[in-house]
Order: C-alpha cells, then sequence, then structure tokens
C-alpha cells in the first residue's frame, strides 16, 4: 500500500465527450457487477472474510421450515432462512416454496424471471426460486396468502450461452395509430437524433393527385454540407465564420427528392436511431399495412441529425439553439409542439446545475404548447455511481473501483451546506485485497492506478467542489479523509458510461464494511434538467419478427421495470425520472441508406423496412407521441400542465411499488394511464379543471 497522499485542490479537468443515443440492441454487454466482481474485503494484506448480511423472517412464511432449510445452505440454523446461496459445489442451488395465493386467477398471474412455477393446481404453486430478489418479490406480492420453503435443489449449472425461452408471452396493449379520436393532427413532433430517413413509407403521404409527397416540414442535417442537386434552404445557423450549420431541408425539397425516385439527398440517418424513434412517435405504417402505425400519425415532422453512423451525437450541444428554432418553426405554423430526445450522457453533476441544462429548462415550464421529452438513459447495471461519506483519520470513507482502459472519474465534494475547502481533502491511494481465491472480476492492473487529479474547483450554483481523476487499467482504491474532522460526501460517476469500468459495491473502513456502490442518481445528461419531462422504460413484448427476445440475459416480463432503465432522482432532489413508459420491444422503422439497403441487416425484419429497437430511447417518444394526442385536444397546454396530467394518471401498481420512487417516478405510462391523462386534458376553450400541482421534489423519508 503507497504511503503518499494526493490533495485535491482545484478542478481544471472538462469531460465533454460527445453524448451517445439510448437504444439498445440484444445482446446487451455486460457489465462489471454482471460479471460477477467481488467486492474487495479490505485495503491491508491481511484482508477479512465478506460479510454477509441477515435479515428477520417475513410474517408470511413458516420459520420453523425455514430454519430447517436454511441449515442446508449455510450450515448454521441462525442464519436468515430464506436466503439463497445461488452456486454452491459447481451446482446451481435453487430453494423450492409453497405458495399460496389470494385467487386461482393470482397465481396464473404470476410471473417472475428468477422463479419457475413447475406445480400449480387452483391459487396454490410450487416455484423453485433462485435468487434473494425473486424471494424478496414473493415476499412484497399483495396476492400472496402464505409461503413455505420446502426443500431445495442442486442441478449443474445450464450452459453459459443459452437462448431466451420460447415464452411468446401476451405483449401489452399500447397505443398505435392515437386513441380516442386523436391523431396528432395539428401538432408538431420533433425528433432530435441521429436523422430521420424521409424517404421511409411510413413518412410519406400521398397528395391529392396521388403522388408521393414528404410528411417533415423540415429535416435540417447539421452535421453535413450539401451535398447532391437539390440545393437546400438557408441553415437557421451559422459558424462564426459564417459557414452555414449542415444543410436544411424544407417539406418541398423533401418531396422533389421522394419524386425524382433519385435519392439526392444523401443517407438522412446513417445510423436508424432516429427514424426508428421517429416511427414510434408518428410512423403512419405504410410500410406494413397499418401494422407498425405509431402513436401519433397524424402529426408533422420534424427531423434533426445531431449524430454519426456510429451512435454519438457531436452536435447535442446544440440542443438550445435547434430549441429555440423550433420555437420559432412551429410559431409561424400556428401549431404546438413536441421535442423528442432520445440521448444522452454519463457526465456532469447529475442534478441539473449545469449551465446547459438550466438554459434548456428556460425554454419551457409555463411556455403554452412546448414541451420536450428526454430518455433516462441505460446504464442501470453498469455500477457508475459511488456514494461515500467521510469524515477525519478516524471515520474514513473508501472508494473501490475496476477500470477497463484509461477511465475518468467525475468527483462532487459536497459539505452539508457548507463550503467545500479543497486544502481540507485528503486521498489516500490504496491497494485492494481479496479473499483467497476470489477474482476480483477486473483486467490485470496497468503501469499506475491513478494517472492524474485534476485541480478542484467551487462550483458556486451548488456549492460543490469538483475534481476529476484518470485512473488506469484495473482495480483501483482511495481512502478518502479530512484533516480538521470535518464530515463530507463524495458523488462519484465514471464518466463517458464505459461498458466494463464501474464501482466495487462495498469495502472495509477500519472495522466497519461501508457501502462504495450507490444505486441511484444514474439519470444522465440532460435528463436531469428540471423542467424537461424525463422517461424511463418497462417492458411490454418480448417478441421481435417471431422471435422471443431476452434482456440482459434474462426473460422479458411485460409490466416490470426493463433491466437497463437508469434509477433517479436527481441529484437535487427533482424526481427524474417522471414516468416510466414501454421500452422493451418494438419493431419500429428502418432507415436505408442511398443505396437502398437498410442501415441494420442484422437487426431488421425480413422486408428490411422495420428494426427491432427497444431501450429508453423507444419510451421517449411513445411518451412524446402521447403529448402530440393531449395537445391535439388542446394546444395550450404547458410543459409543467403535460407533466402534471401524466403524473397524477399514471398506473402504479404491485412491480412499481409506493410511487413516487427513484425507478419508476410517479409510475407507469400504461395504456389505461393514457386513457386517464386523455380524458382529464380539458378541450380547448374550455375552463376545465386545473391540474394539482406536482411535487417536484422526492418525498421525505
Amino acid at each position: 500500500m503507497g504511503d503518499f497522499r494526493v490533495v485535491v485542490r482545484l478542478l481544471s479537468r472538462r469531460f465533454a465527450a460527445p453524448l451517445a443515443v439510448l437504444g439498445l440492441l440484444v445482446p446487451v454487454p455486460a457489465s462489471p457487477q454482471e460479471k460477477k466482481m467481488n467486492d474487495p474485503v479490505g485495503v491491508e494484506s491481511a484482508g477479512e472474510a465478506l460479510a454477509v448480511a441477515g435479515g428477520e423472517v417475513p410474517r408470511k412464511s413458516n420459520s420453523a421450515t425455514g430454519a430447517a432449510i436454511s441449515s442446508t445452505f449455510s450450515g448454521s440454523a441462525n442464519s436468515a432462512p430464506y436466503r439463497v446461496a445461488t452456486v454452491r459445489a459447481n451446482a446451481t442451488v435453487y430453494v423450492a416454496v409453497s405458495v399460496e395465493f389470494k385467487t386461482q386467477a393470482a397465481r396464473a398471474a404470476y410471473r417472475d424471471p428468477e422463479a419457475t412455477v413447475f406445480a400449480a393446481n387452483e391459487r396454490f404453486a410450487d416455484v423453485f426460486v433462485a435468487t434473494d430478489a425473486a424471494y424478496d418479490r414473493l415476499v412484497d406480492n399483495p396476492q400472496v396468502v402464505r409461503f413455505e420453503v420446502v426443500g431445495q435443489a442442486s442441478v449443474p449449472p445450464p450452459p453459459l450461452l443459452r437462448l431466451a425461452p420460447s415464452t411468446k408471452l401476451v405483449p401489452e396493449a399500447v397505443v398505435r395509430g392515437g386513441l380516442d379520436g386523436y391523431t396528432g393532427k395539428g401538432v408538431i413532433i420533433a425528433v432530435v437524433d441521429t436523422g430521420l430517413d424521409f424517404r421511409h413509407p411510413d413518412f410519406v403521404r400521398t397528395d391529392l393527385t396521388g403522388k408521393p409527397a414528404s410528411r417533415l416540414l423540415y429535416f435540417w442535417d447539421t452535421l453535413s454540407a450539401p451535398r447532391g442537386t437539390i440545393a437546400p434552404t438557408e441553415s437557421p445557423l451559422k459558424y462564426p465564420n459564417g459557414v452555414s450549420v449542415g444543410a436544411l431541408y424544407s417539406r418541398e425539397q423533401l418531396t422533389e427528392d421522394l419524386r425524382s425516385g433519385l435519392r439526392q439527398i444523401p443517407d438522412p440517418d446513417s445510423n436508424s436511431h432516429g427514424t426508428a424513434a421517429a416511427g414510434i412517435a408518428a410512423g403512419n405504417g405504410r410500410a406494413s399495412n397499418g401494422r407498425w402505425v405509431g402513436v401519433a400519425p397524424d402529426a408533422d415532422l420534424i427531423g434533426v441529425k445531431i449524430g454519426e453512423a456510429s451512435g454519438a451525437m457531436p452536435n447535442s450541444y446544440l440542443l438550445n439553439a435547434i430549441t429555440e428554432w423550433l420555437f420559432r418553426v412551429a410559431q409561424a405554423q400556428g401549431k404546438a409542439l413536441v421535442i423528442s430526445c432520445s440521448f444522452g450522457g454519463q457526465h456532469g453533476p447529475r442534478n441539473g446545475s449545469t449551465v446547459f441544462e438550466r438554459h434548456l429548462s428556460s425554454h419551457f415550464g409555463v411556455v403554452p404548447g412546448r414541451v420536450m421529452f428526454v430518455a433516462a438513459g441505460n446504464e442501470r447495471s453498469l455500477g457508475l455511481h459511488a456514494k461515500v461519506r467521510f469524515g477525519g483519520a478516524n471515520q474514513p470513507g473508501m472508494l473501490a473501483w475496476c477500470a477497463d482502459g484509461n477511465s475518468a472519474i467525475e468527483m462532487y465534494f459536497s459539505a452539508g451546506g457548507g463550503t467545500v475547502d479543497a486544502r481540507d481533502l485528503v486521498f489516500e491511494p490504496v491497494k485492494l485485497n481479496w479473499s483467497p481465491g476470489a477474482s476480483n472480476g477486473c483486467s490485470a492492473p496497468g503501469s499506475k492506478m491513478i494517472e492524474k487529479v485534476d485541480p478542484m474547483e467551487i462550483n458556486p450554483i451548488s456549492n460543490e467542489g469538483e475534481t476529476a481523476m484518470a485512473v488506469g487499467t484495473g482495480p483501483g482504491g482511495l481512502r478518502l479523509s479530512s484533516h480538521s474532522g470535518k464530515s463530507y460526501t463524495l458523488d462519484a460517476y465514471f464518466a463517458g458510461a464505459a461498458t466494463n469500468s464501474g464501482f466495487y459495491g462495498s469495502i472495509n473502513a477500519g472495522a466497519n464494511r461501508v457501502q462504495v456502490l450507490y444505486p441511484g442518481e444514474q439519470v444522465g445528461t440532460p435528463g436531469t434538467s428540471q423542467y424537461v419531462m424525463t422517461i424511463g422504460s418497462y417492458d411490454w413484448n418480448d417478441q421481435f419478427d417471431g422471435a422471443t427476445q431476452s434482456s440482459e440475459g434474462m426473460p422479458v416480463i411485460p409490466g416490470q421495470l426493463s433491466s437497463y432503465s437508469n434509477p433517479g432522482y436527481s441529484r437535487a432532489g427533482v424526481i427524474k425520472p417522471e414516468i416510466v413508459a414501454p421500452g422493451q420491444y418494438w419493431t419500429s422503422s428502418n432507415a436505408r441508406l442511398s443505396n437502398g439497403a437498410p442501415v441494420e441487416p442484422h437487426g431488421s425484419d425480413k422486408t428490411g423496412n422495420y428494426r427491432i429497437f427497444n431501450g429508453t430511447s423507444a419510451a421517449t417518444p411513445y411518451a412524446a407521441g402521447i403529448a402530440a394526442l393531449m395537445l391535439q385536444k388542446n394546444p395550450r397546454l404547458t410543459m409543467l400542465d403535460i407533466k402534471n396530467y401524466l403524473t397524477r394518471s399514471a398506473t402504479a401498481d404491485a412491480r412499481t411499488g409506493q410511487v413516487p420512487n427513484l425507478n419508476w417516478g410517479y409510475g407507469k405510462l400504461d395504456l389505461a394511464a393514457v386513457h386517464r391523462a386523455l380524458a382529464a386534458v380539458p378541450s380547448a376553450g374550455t375552463a376545465g379543471t386545473p391540474p394539482k400541482k406536482l411535487t417536484l421534489s422526492k418525498p421525505q423519508n
């Protein structure tokens, strides 16, 4: 263990890496946590055993039977009887549980990705439970009257590579083609993304003469200079040297391209992410005879391309300028506007305090007919956030991480409302230790554990100390303390959402084991902007093109939170995401290149016209389409009105638990919630009942 100490003073480094799209394709790369990273047991060479927490026997279970079964697992009847050992002696261990449900219907409806019903009759079922989490869900299930642990089974582990089971579960109902007579007519939906393939049949209509016409009012490619034979309209924005920011094409110019059949405007979406998002929000389903129609098929569309074929969003910094231009277009058209942004990044303080996010928020709130939806992000399982509390040398805090390749850790220090003094903070690099035979689940160490610690700055908005640290490959750790004994809190994030870097769960600090990884406050930027609406994802369908899909190796169960959907809240205490919408899985519009080839040849259906699409990227345009229906009914609704109606109407059930919470926000935007929200909106020109004021802050526990 090194003796030297690094005192953090001022912050200079900024991580302004391009934002990325937030749609997922299966399979999702495993994160460090999913690779079974074992937590370090200490920082001294001797180490100590990993602590195992106990728990009380739930009242729904039989404690005597449970205690007997417990001894099979742990060798001690004093251990928590219901805790599950998932691997023992190279065999997978399951707990067998007999369950009594309130009704036969409740038993038949029971689904859990980590539990298997192996016998059932009337309201009773016998279930193999594979994990603690599945057991806890059984405990909390309001439809369960009683259950008993009745046995255990050890079986050889299955092959590492296995296909998802062919469940073909009944998909949850979603809005397609409008609802209750509303189809988005008279409303503009702007999709700011990797582009929008305006040639796709789902974004084309037929005029009175039978000729094709574009449904897009405009397509603004902010990345490419004008090319082809169709001269674009003057770009709405220029660089300081007078050069136009990309190329802007009007509806007339897009229609000219369609009718020429020559594909004169090159590659409007070489990634297909934006096209798929637009299809969910407002595709008219022409390429599928109406089967894959979007939420608001009569809405006008605007496509703004800020992303590349790789999915990176280098021009995301233009979002405020794009928003202002979209406002001008909507005003000139005399129409309400919905902006859908299925992108974000893991950088910044995650509390909405950046200038960029506060600027973005300033556009919305109480402006009639102007709303924005932003994806919460898909990094839930990556272990990107650590929260550490520490004081003097006798009250240290520990930071422990695994880095794959050179990575950056952003660090935000707070002092309970007081001033953070950089000279008072002490970093002590430490060597992590593991139990004998335990793997750290990380890459081999590089030449240096910590490459650089930047100077610190005090943020005058949040009063926090901000710095960053470059770390080398492999496991690493810090012991944190203060010279004065003053107490501080550190929020640390891996910048850029590197999929193979993450924090360990916990580590010993002296005689106590302290938590490192924090399962929350992970919504990406700009999703923590206060007045935009941030959308998480839940599962609603497990099929694409006739094949069953899995999610991070587990079955997709309609109605459950998507395994990747980022938890909130904002670090400022604002409830983010506000709501969770259907995000997994969608069949949506697929872009084509200028040569006619599908952009997603491996994720396309048999026709090439549609692709598989999921993630908070898919949930966001769905919510945007619902807002378009609401604005058709009343174009004077503000962003806060839309938030109020949607959050008040959101569905809470056994899966969401009590809301609001950091996973579901105010609940799920299922079909019943959409019906309630749309019915609650007063028609234009009527007084109606004003929506109840929305509580933006998280509940106090």
